[in-house]
Parts: structure tokens; C-alpha cells; sequence
């Protein structure tokens, strides 16, 4: 994909006469065609598997005053996962603002999820019906094997404490919601980049990943009440209207 490059009026030097203002939003392996043999593969690592990188005072040979000039920069690029992170938590919040059943809540968040991997590999939402965690919505395709949830019990009557490590963890099952006896309104099963560590920013991301979609769970539970409540009070009105006096 074509990564177009976007900056400031203080990324403008670096630019230089050459690269300014032709530089703006051309794609950057255009603009730093010179250098991309070196940068394009940390681009790939970021964007594409999620690994941050970070350099300091490396030399870059850039052509952007009529010459070859040798510079030096310390950058980073860690900042983009957690900027993808937050795009993905946006995502899936908009997502949510509009469901307005439990079905619309459990469809509308996987969805979102699926355009943000690697940050979640995969999702899987499970409601709890008669105390039995069932299945509600998954980002993963139909000819991939049917998802299992072996710590569903823990989840229903309680949360499993999850914490952070220096190195990457696979899965993670969180609770959503709470009902009025405060048990989980269901669970979601994340996978994830299996590349990143999961320290407590990432830990940070998927608990407000699960607590975004069960607060969206339990509105929709909530207005499917006051639906009932309601339509109930409608056909209380109208059988006495019917009815002699």
C-alpha cells in the first residue's frame, strides 16, 4: 500500500528545497527514494507485524539542497502502535454508538476489530444464556475451526485477572459486561500479535477493548428492557380500552 507522507510546518527543513512542497502527500518511497533500501524495511516492520524500532544518530545520505548530504537522525517508530491502537478503540467505539441490540453490539464490534490486525489477530464474542457461554460473533472466517473457550466457567461469576509480561502472549479472555446479579454479560476471546509483548500498554488496550463492547452490551440490554417494559404497558392500555365497562 502507499504510504502518504503528511507533516508540519516543522518537518519542513528536514524536506529541504527539493523535497518541499512537492513532498506533501506523495508517497514516501518517492520522497526518501534515496534512503528507502534503508528505512522502507522498518516501515514494513511497524505497519505490517506491529515490532516498534529506534535508532539514534544514524547516518542518512539525503539529497534535498543539491546535494548529497550526510545527516543524522535518532528516531523512532513505537509511537504508530499506539497510535493504531487508539484508531482501533475509535473504530470500534463509532461501531457502537449506532447498535442498538445485543446481535447489532456482537456484529458490529468484530467487525471493526477485523480491520486492526495485527493489534487483535482474531475476536471472538460469547453471550451468556442460561449460565452457558454461547458463541455470538467472531472475526475469523467460516472454514476456520470453530473457536473454543476453555475457561468459560471462571468468566461467567467472575473476572480472570490477566496480567502484563515482557514477552508476547497468544490469547487473553476477558469478561463483558455485568448484570444485575454482576455477573458477565458474556466474554471475548482476543488473539494476539504474537510479535509484541504484551506489557501493560497492550494490557491497557484490550481491557479497554472489552470494556468498550460490554458497555455497549449492557445499553442494548438496557433498551431491549425498557422496549419489553413498554410494549407491555402498550398491550395493558389497549386490552382495557377493549374491554367493557
Amino acid at each position: 500500500p502507499e504510504r502518504l507522507q503528511i507533516y508540519n510546518d516543522g518537518y519542513v527543513p528536514i524536506l529541504g528545497t527539493e523535497k518541499h512542497p512537492g513532498g506533501l502527500g506523495a508517497p514516501a518511497n518517492e520522497v526518501w527514494e534515496e534512503i528507502w533500501d534503508t528505512i522502507g524495511d522498518e516501515f514494513d516492520q511497524v505497519y505490517e507485524r506491529g515490532e516498534p524500532t529506534w535508532y539514534e544518530d544514524e547516518q542518512l545520505l539525503l539529497h534535498r539542497y543539491g546535494f548529497e548530504e550526510a545527516c543524522y537522525f535518532r528516531w523512532t517508530t513505537d509511537a504508530v502502535v499506539g497510535q493504531r491502537r487508539l484508531s482501533c478503540l475509535t473504530d470500534v467505539a463509532s461501531e457502537l454508538a449506532t447498535a442498538r441490540t445485543v446481535t447489532d453490539v456482537c456484529v458490529k464490534a468484530t467487525a471493526a476489530l477485523a480491520r486492526w490486525r495485527p493489534a487483535v489477530e482474531t475476536a471472538d464474542i460469547y453471550l451468556t444464556v442460561e449460565e452457558e457461554l454461547i458463541l455470538a460473533a467472531t472475526t475469523r472466517r467460516r472454514t476456520a475451526p470453530q473457536p473454543t473457550l476453555d475457561d468459560a466457567p471462571e468468566l461467567v461469576h467472575g473476572d480472570t485477572e490477566v496480567q502484563p509480561s515482557d514477552r508476547p502472549v497468544r490469547k487473553v479472555t476477558l469478561p463483558l459486561g455485568r448484570d444485575a446479579k454482576h455477573d458477565a454479560t458474556g466474554a471475548i476471546v482476543l488473539t494476539l500479535n504474537e510479535r509484541r509483548p504484551f506489557d501493560e500498554q497492550y494490557l491497557q488496550f484490550v481491557h479497554l477493548v472489552a470494556s468498550t463492547i460490554g458497555a455497549a452490551l449492557e445499553r442494548a440490554r438496557g433498551h431491549a428492557l425498557e422496549v419489553d417494559e413498554y410494549r407491555h404497558i402498550g398491550d395493558t392500555l389497549q386490552q382495557a380500552m377493549l374491554e367493557p365497562a
